[in-house]
């Protein structure tokens, strides 16, 4: 059946004015392999800071290879992948400030006959569903599959948005096309694109399409050259009344100056006259010295929202020249799709394959120039490396065991494994006349004040805290202050035995009382 006399409407940002603040946008276009196409899907997306999400058809991967793929500031939601058949597959990627959830529809997916990926979207109350159909794929089981997806969709939320490749040119009257609307009408869902979406010399068509059962005056859609597909992509932009959830906020205790001296002057009126009592637990003293820490720190440093930074490139590689290359490589995709020259096509090809390779050349002087004038080129390095390998954000497993349950494990774990030996002899007698003993011996002898500032200055800067909230960055700012308390219950500590709240605490306080026992020996010498 011939196609209808193509007329493409002219590259230009309408899809920048479409699409507004307050909106949740996205888009799909078929890529036929994403893995050459990463630098330029990033660059595209360093102009088009609105999409939230991003559905792609055809990214020809296995599972692994795909999870090691990384666009800029998105995170992978959902995909399949082909395991029999090469090529096709389906994946949506996400901003890193929307929460979703997978949904499993694995049940409906046939290589090369219904591919499907789908996430939901709590903040909108709503499923997203990407779809993939190969050409030589059987149409009719695709709409049973596609029928059965749907009718799963809706019954867990009640809108849905659909986008995807069905290689079914919705622009000409077909059982096909009559079969798909058909289908999409008993379940109230509409067709949204009416344009051309891939256009070659031999043909036009529109084969990648949006549906949805939002109603009309609350979203725009609209097609775009994105310069890195032969086929146009698909956009959609719902309005704001659906609030995006932002995950990259965060409660953060910052440390501050002025909260340093307000918890310094405190530190110094507190009483800790009591410590030097002869009667006094060693046990008692660390929780009152902790817990005041606690109290203050909780005071001085309130939590605050903190916005996170996105996994966004490093490196911000991407310039004015570079994109000006690809506005002129747009202009010669629309003259090529309105003339169907195939010498301009072809040109386009060869100005496509030149583009990419201006970008990677880009990134790798960018990359260069950044860790050559880097002061810490190990840290930096590895924050390109991290970037390129594709980290994406991903469900934390929550552990099994309770913290008391994991510190019981390590306190006992000597015992346990002492009665888990065979049984030896044990007669004190035997071992006095068949074992040497030992030819070196040591004891502790008190600590000084300044051994103990010594190593308290010698921590680590770090941010990381313990459950009372103190950090070494707060012990080495304020350990001058209580140095004499703190080093009279260091000598208790050796002189009577490690308490348990030092066995099992986990502080910054007991985790330095932990390194007293490596400092003195009884010639004076300290361990490191």
């Amino acid at each position: 059946m011939k196609d209808e006399e193509t007329t493409v409407n002219p590259p230009s940002n309408f899809q920048n004015n479409l699409i507004q603040q307050g909106t949740v946008s996205m888009f799909h276009v078929n890529l036929q392999c994403i893995s050459n196409k990463v630098d330029m899907i990033n660059a595209f997306l360093a102009d088009k800071k609105f999409y939230d999400v991003i559905c792609f058809s055809e990214h020809w991967q296995t599972e692994e290879n795909l999870k090691l793929i990384n666009i800029s500031g998105f995170s992978l939601a959902n995909f399949f992948c082909r395991v029999e058949k090469k090529q096709g597959g389906v994946a949506i990627y996400v901003k890193e400030n929307l929460m979703y959830s997978s949904l499993n529809l694995n049940e409906y997916n046939v290589e090369q006959t219904s591919e499907f990926c789908a996430i939901y979207i709590p903040s909108m109350r709503t499923n997203v569903l990407t779809v993939y159909r190969s050409g030589n794929g059987d149409c009719d089981l695709f709409l049973v599959n596609f029928e059965n997806v749907i009718a799963f969709l809706l019954n867990k939320a009640d809108k849905l948005i659909i986008l995807g490749d069905f290689n079914i040119n919705f622009k000409i009257k077909s059982d096909s096309s009559y079969d798909i609307q058909n289908l999409l009408m008993s379940f109230g869902l509409e067709i949204t694109i009416n344009d051309y979406t891939r256009i070659t010399s031999q043909s036009s068509s529109c084969i990648d399409n949006i549906m949805t059962n939002f109603s009309e005056n609350i979203y725009r859609v609209g097609v775009f050259e994105p310069c890195f597909s032969d086929h146009r992509a698909q956009f959609i932009s719902i309005d704001s009344d659906l609030k995006v959830v932002d995950t990259n906020q965060s409660l953060q205790r910052s440390i501050t100056s002025s909260g340093l001296q307000k918890l310094k002057y405190a530190l110094a009126s507190t009483k800790m006259g009591f410590f030097y009592d002869s009667n006094n637990d060693p046990d008692v003293l660390m929780f009152f010295l902790t817990e005041t820490y606690n109290n203050l720190i909780l005071k001085f440093f309130p939590l605050k929202k903190v916005r996170q930074t996105a996994k966004i490139t490093p490196v911000q590689w991407f310039n004015d020249e570079l994109r000006s290359y690809r506005a002129n490589l747009s202009l010669i995709k629309h003259i090529a799709d309105v003339t169907k020259d195939p010498d301009i096509f072809k040109l386009y090809k060869q100005q496509k394959y030149e583009y990419n390779r201006q970008l990677q050349n880009a990134k790798k002087s960018a990359y260069s120039s950044f860790i050559t004038n880097s002061n810490n080129k190990p840290r930096d390095c590895w924050k390109i490396l991290n970037f390129e390998r594709g980290n994406t954000r991903s469900s934390l497993v929550q552990p099994d065991l309770s913290p008391d349950e994991i510190n019981q494990f390590f306190i006992t774990i000597a015992e346990n494994i002492i009665t888990s030996l065979p049984t030896i002899n044990n007669d004190i007698l035997f071992s006095y006349r068949n074992y040497p003993s030992p030819s070196k011996s040591f004891c502790f002898r008190p600590v000084v004040e300044d051994e103990i500032s010594q190593i308290i200055k010698s921590l680590n800067n770090s941010n990381c805290k313990d459950v009372h909230e103190i950090n070494s960055k707060i012990l080495k700012e304020t350990h001058q202050i209580v140095l004499t308390p703190f080093t009279h219950l260091i000598n208790l500590i050796l002189s009577t035995g490690v308490s348990e709240l030092v066995k099992i605490g986990g502080s910054k306080a007991y985790d330095f009382v932990s390194r007293v026992g490596q400092l003195i020996i009884s010639n004076g010498q300290a361990l490191k």
